[in-house]
């Protein structure tokens, strides 16, 4: 058979898969049903009496009449069918006024079912727009025609082999009892011919599964048969109490099919709605209790999504590059250009089976539905969410709010994700910079010199985890202390590692030349340029103290400067003998020299100290830091450096730490020599 379809359309090789075996399928129904319905046709052929035609011909035109208005009205179910395919089985409602007519005028009478479903069938035809919607028409008919034809006369002719006559003889038990046995029969036919063709077209295998769904098929025909078995006291009625009590039955019938039809959209409307909800809860559970990373939201979209619809494909994808789901997998990726479209006009969008897309392309071959994913924050684009339906879904702009919700979690879901990998991000920054801190404090001396005589006190507070201050104090050749205080113009990890940088080589060229500051400074600053292209540079108080008769050899490179309190005489600022590091290559250093005196104290700092502000913007300045000094420093280097803390911190109050404030105190005691 599917050799002979084959040869009938060259062009399936040519096709997509999906498409060139549905398009097979019909194919197959047509020729299996062709056949069968021209053994049907002959037989009734043979079987009709144009005399009935000729007497009754005005009740048998009304009765078509009325066939054809209660065929635009069907029962139907939507069923699951095996690999979760949506399949719609419908049957008209036009069975009461077809078959009834048979047990009044025979055999004949099934000329009306005949033209009424090819009436039914070729207002169909016209309404659908794509060829594979007019091989359905056609597969649909031939196979109805068949079963018409093929299932009344199989059935009437036990009827008439059990002593069956037309018209029915009332309601009496026997002959009624007969007409719903030849109806039965029909039923049987119906079922035996429609399940031959789902079996050799494939859409049902031989299995246990299969087994199931043609049982389920039996059950829907018993209901959608109950009309033609109504349609019996339908003739009876006519042939005992007239057309007038015929037409007030087949109208109360009419109005049941038509609440029937109702019904059965509602109910279908309703089970899906409710499915649609019920995944959607799932899906937001699921959601909640996977990890918030985009790699684990595949798995549980591919769980939760496909049973939410009646859909032959499922696309969901991030215009990043990354597609979360593709449902089935063998199933072909949708068209760029409907994901150029969606990226263009994010809005929720249906497509009905036939209708023009909005992208260029042809019609749409299915129903389709589309929904934009925006970002929860800031409402860009991200994606989207296409989802390509059964055809037995008809209209699918009622699956929009669904889908709109659909893309409103997996939107909630991408925030979430981005919003934890901002937060490991971070907690690993912190990690980082609290590493980097105690490896930066590490840089800083362990302990301070003991020295008879002398007191030393030092403290570094950063404004953030890394800073750029730093302070050394060097035990040089000789017996020599080097005192550093030095401040990067910048704050946080850039500056740290140039500090860092800077520490190293002052150190290094402090040991080289002990007792010249200069040369100390000027090698630093060449290597410092030669090593780093950073645009940064670092302001360097540095001296070169001898403990035993308290001279002090000193550069400030551009360094707030250091003073030194004595007595009562006024504080000796030591200003600035240079230009900071870092700046230019070719730069020399003046040299000074000062006294350090029995009861003298020097204190150096940066201008995390002098530059502190207070809630209106006032700075801590020079002269808070001298009146703190003074009236500490006959207690000691400590009490020094905790004095002029407490008072920047009294200043500063509750404003934050705007510089890191870095502290180096040497005070000479007094009856020291």
């Amino acid at each position: 058979m599917m050799r002979i379809v084959s040869k009938l359309r060259g062009e399936l090789s040519t096709m997509e898969a999906t498409e060139r075996t549905h398009l097979m399928r019909e194919l197959v129904g047509i020729l299996y049903g062709s056949a069968l319905t021209a053994i049907g046709l002959a037989w009734l052929i043979g079987a009709t009496d144009p005399g009935v035609v000729r007497a009754s011909w005005p009740t048998l035109l009304w009765l078509l009449l009325l066939a054809v208005l209660l065929n635009q009205l069907d029962f139907f179910w939507i069923v699951e069918r095996h690999g979760g395919a949506a399949e719609r089985w419908s049957a008209p409602l036009g069975g009461l006024v077809t078959i009834a007519p048979v047990f009044v005028f025979g055999p004949t009478a099934l000329w009306l079912g005949i033209i009424a479903a090819l009436v039914s069938s070729a207002r169909a035809w016209q309404r659908a727009s794509l060829a594979i919607q007019r091989w359905n028409v056609a597969r649909t008919l031939v196979l109805s025609l068949a079963c018409l034809s093929l299932g009344s006369l199989l059935g009437l002719a036990l009827y008439e082999r059990l002593g069956g006559t037309y018209p029915l003889p009332g309601f009496a038990a026997q002959p009624v009892l007969l007409a719903a046995l030849a109806v039965a029969t029909l039923l049987a036919i119906d079922w035996l011919i429609w399940s031959g063709y789902l079996l050799m077209a494939g859409w049902t295998l031989m299995s246990l599964a299969g087994i199931r769904e043609l049982g389920l098929f039996a059950l829907f025909e018993i209901i959608a048969y109950l009309p033609e078995f109504f349609a019996i006291l339908a003739a009876a009625v006519y042939v005992q109490m007239g057309a007038g009590a015929f037409l007030t039955l087949i109208g109360g019938a009419l109005l049941v099919s038509l609440l029937a039809q109702r019904l059965s959209t509602a109910v279908e409307r309703s089970a899906q709605r409710s499915r649609e909800l019920a995944q959607l809860e799932e899906l937001g559970r699921a959601l909640i209790a996977a990890p918030p990373k985009i790699d684990a939201l595949t798995p549980v979209l591919a769980a939760s999504v496909p049973p939410m619809f009646r859909a032959d494909q499922i696309e969901i994808r991030l215009f990043s590059g990354q597609t979360l789901l593709h449902t089935p997998p063998q199933a072909p990726p949708l068209p760029d250009a409907l994901w150029e479209w969606l990226r263009g006009a994010p809005q929720p969008y249906a497509v009905a089976a036939g209708a023009p897309t909005p992208w260029p392309g042809p019609a749409a071959r299915q129903p389709l539905a589309l929904a934009p994913v925006l970002a929860i924050d800031s409402g860009a684009v991200l994606g989207g969410i296409c989802v390509r339906f059964s055809p037995a879904v008809a209209d699918p702009a009622e699956a929009l709010p669904a889908l709109q919700s659909l893309a409103a979690q997996v939107a909630s879901a991408l925030f979430r994700a981005e919003e934890y990998d901002r937060a490991l991000a971070h907690e690993k920054m912190v990690q980082e910079l609290a590493m980097a801190a105690e490896i930066q404090a590490s840089f800083l001396p362990e302990t301070l010199p003991r020295l008879p005589g002398w007191q030393l006190a030092a403290t570094l507070r950063p404004a953030r985890q890394t800073s750029g201050d730093f302070y050394d104090v060097l035990e040089l050749p000789g017996g020599r202390l080097g005192l550093v205080v030095a401040d990067v113009t910048d704050k946080g990890t850039g500056a740290a590692l140039y500090m860092a940088l800077c520490r190293t080589l002052i150190r290094t060229f402090a040991f080289e030349y002990p007792e010249q500051p200069e040369q100390t400074l000027h090698a630093a600053n060449k290597r410092l340029l030669r090593d780093s292209r950073s645009s940064m540079f670092v302001t360097v108080f540095y001296g070169v103290l001898d403990p035993a008769c308290g001279k002090l050899t000193y550069c400030n490179a551009g360094h707030n400067p250091p003073y030194l309190l004595r007595g009562n005489a006024a504080p000796r600022a030591l200003a600035n003998t240079g230009i900071p590091l870092g700046i230019a290559l070719e730069t020399a250093w003046r040299t000074e020299t000062v006294e350090v005196e029995p009861g003298d104290t020097l204190v150096m700092y940066t201008d995390g100290v002098t530059e502190a502000q207070n809630r209106d913007g006032e700075f801590f300045g020079e002269e808070r830091l001298l009146a703190a000094v003074q009236a500490s420093r006959e207690r000691g280097a400590e009490a020094v450096q905790a004095a002029l803390l407490a008072a920047v911190a009294e200043f500063v109050g509750e404003e934050p730490q705007g510089d890191d404030i870095t502290i180096l105190v040497a005070a000479r005691e007094q009856g020291s020599s």
